[in-house]
């Protein structure tokens, strides 16, 4: 820092971490959405908006996730709408988006679903949570009958992220929905 005529940091108090209630894992059965964890975490090259401290942005993601964590789908659905409106470029937009759709599913509103999962795709297609988000719309497509686009979604995931987990779970949808198991 002497050599560059810069004075050094001072110490400061460790940041805390932001907490996050994640899902009981549980193995997927027919049908079933996959629940995956939020990401810990984001993009270094994301800012907060002007104005806004990351420490307000990680409480109002935080309370959302608390919410959907006690099983209260409605209000974490409000908490999660809020966080993305008031801070829609944050380091949680994308799981907000994920964790948005999801409570839709949650809650039976399934055409809302399938609207939030695809503005997960839409507005961060490089998201980790887009071929989860892919499976969970194409799950919604098949509650509400419509099992061609619901096919369509799962050979779509299949090819496009071959290797995710989340494929695995479609290629076994796939063999169902075609009378193969």
């Amino acid at each position: 820092y002497e050599q560059f005529g810069l004075t050094p940091p001072r110490p400061t108090a460790a940041p805390t971490s932001p907490v996050y209630i994640a899902p009981e894992p549980r193995t997927i059965e027919s049908g079933e959405i996959i629940v995956q964890p939020p990401t810990t975490t984001y993009p270094q090259s994301t800012l907060p908006p002007a104005g806004a401290s990351s420490s307000a942005m990680d409480q109002s993601y935080n309370e959302a996730q608390q919410l959907y964590g006690a099983g209260n789908y409605e209000g974490a659905l409000l908490k999660f709408s809020e966080h993305l409106r008031m801070y829609p470029q944050s380091p949680h937009a994308a799981n907000a988006q994920y964790w948005k759709a999801h409570c839709h599913f949650k809650i039976g509103n399934y055409e809302s679903a399938i609207e939030e999962f695809e503005r997960l795709r839409s507005n961060h297609p490089t998201s980790n949570k887009v071929p989860t988000a892919m499976h969970n719309e194409a799950v919604a497509y098949s509650r509400l009958g419509q099992t061609a686009r619901a096919e369509a979604l799962f050979r779509r995931l299949v090819v496009e992220y071959p290797d995710d987990a989340a494929a695995d779970s479609a290629r076994e949808q796939l063999r169902q929905m075609q009378g193969l198991e």
